[in-house]
């Protein structure tokens, strides 16, 4: 009966100081590949961005007459982009 109402085993074992710094090195890699992930797609993102205003002022400029279709295509752009 005492055996009954004693509280259960914790799941696992506690870890040595080795297995500790282990298991931290680890996750700490994993938190560095995941970041890496995210900011080269940040990075592929804004590069991508940079070159199309680029292809689109150049071919805008071209042009004096299409000097507005860049403006407002540009903040265009910037209004769906929000």
């Amino acid at each position: 009966m005492n055996d009954a109402s004693a509280a259960p085993n914790p799941i696992g074992r506690s870890l040595s100081s080795a297995e500790l710094v282990t298991t931290i090195a680890h996750f700490h890699r994993a938190e560095i590949a995941r970041m890496a992930g995210w900011r080269d797609r940040l990075d592929r993102t804004t590069n991508w961005a940079i070159t199309v205003v680029a292809a689109m002022l150049s071919i805008f400029f071209t042009r004096a007459q299409q000097a507005d279709a860049a403006f407002f295509s540009i903040r265009s752009i910037g209004i769906f982009h929000r």
